[in-house]
């Protein structure tokens, strides 16, 4: 444990060469961390917390961090923010024309416009956001307008991802609470005609994470019914076919936030119409939005997905094989809802909800 908070820690991220670490939850500011000695080196303001910070990350460039709260606003300031003190503030609620609610803005179960996810293109001119309003937002970050709100889901969407590899430009897939991945291509957005150009059927609950492999190819996502899944983007209903479908009723009705999954972790339930290549189960998903990642290409060849969990430890599965490798766990556990590898080194940082800020590393076996 190299630190520790009175707080929950929600989010936690390295920036490209992962000599920085960022930790973001339920205090006013996000806390970055020089990773040779693991010190606090800044403290970033965030704006409106409402609950909790619910997503943040590094800008491509490395200069900002970008963040959302249950709150309409994304923000983005500077990790100079001691010197030079710049934010920047990108408003994505406006009123919108969607399924049956006129020009009336749907506020989440807070009573207010939520924004769950964020992901930002490769050049830093764009950014993508899940909302409380069963939305996606396009945001163009240089004018500071919304592009695009296509109301493409029939619930909160938690989770969102560029998946056109690298270059992170045009194509992205949003997980929801309606159990549906959907794949979309900013180029042919639609308000008027939410239509995505691919469905992703095979969860059988509610998404809470996705993450893309980027190889302009893979992804993978957490869900509710307590797996991660692996997807191949080549592989999905289009969706005409999707809505000739019968419609898939979800096995269990539950609230993740405070009752135990209700099914067996061993027992998969099957989807009818599952789409995905591989199934990852041993973890747990409930209470908080569970997040999920492969390995670093540097140092692993992506061969590895790992993932957080609500018994506070950190799994790790062959992407291959399905097997559980590996699982970090700390006592005191205290749930973990990000957790991450660093980009070159054999090490892997999970922040968890007892405040703590724990660092996991290879040692030799002389040491």
């Amino acid at each position: 444990v190299v630190d520790s908070v009175r707080d929950r820690l929600y989010c936690g991220g390295f920036n490209s060469t992962g000599s920085r670490f960022l930790t973001a939850g339920q205090r006013g500011e996000i806390m970055l961390y020089d990773t040779i000695d693991w010190t606090r080196t800044a403290f970033l303001p965030v704006r409106d917390v409402s609950w909790t910070v619910t997503d943040a990350k590094f800008t491509p460039d490395d200069k900002n961090v970008m963040y959302s709260t249950i709150n309409s606003n994304v923000r983005m300031v500077s990790t100079n923010y001691d010197e030079d003190e710049k934010e920047y503030v990108f408003p994505l609620a406006r009123p919108t024309r969607g399924r049956g609610d006129g020009h009336s803005i749907r506020m989440n179960r807070f009573g207010r416009f939520g924004v769950w996810c964020i992901d930002i293109n490769a050049s830093g001119t764009e950014f993508v956001a899940g909302t409380s309003q069963s939305s996606v937002v396009l945001m163009d970050m240089e004018t500071r307008v919304p592009m695009c709100h296509v109301v493409g889901h029939h619930d909160d969407v938690n989770a969102i991802s560029f998946v056109d590899g690298p270059l992170h430009t045009n194509v992205f897939v949003s997980g929801s609470d309606d159990s549906l991945i959907k794949l979309w291509d900013r180029r042919v957005l639609s308000e008027s005609n939410p239509k995505p150009q691919g469905v992703f059927p095979g969860h059988t609950d509610g998404i809470t994470h996705i993450s893309s492999r980027d190889d302009g190819y893979y992804f993978i996502s957490n869900s509710k019914d307590q797996t991660t899944k692996l997807w191949d983007i080549r592989k999905c209903f289009s969706s005409d076919d999707f809505d000739e479908l019968a419609p898939v009723r979800r096995p269990y009705s539950w609230d993740y936030r405070y009752q135990a999954y209700p099914g067996s972790n061993h027992i998969p339930v099957e989807h009818p119409n599952d789409k995905s290549v591989m199934t990852y189960r041993g973890h747990m998903v409930v209470e908080t939005l569970i997040r999920c990642y492969f390995s670093p290409l540097h140092s692993t060849a992506q061969k590895y997905i790992y993932t957080g969990s609500a018994d506070g430890r950190v799994y790790v599965y062959d992407s291959i094989s399905g097997d559980l490798v590996e699982i970090f766990a700390m006592k005191p556990n205290g749930l973990t809802r990000d957790v991450r590898w660093h980009p070159f080194e054999p090490t892997i940082v999970s922040p968890d909800f007892y405040g703590k800020l724990c660092v996991w590393q290879r040692q030799d076996e002389d040491e």
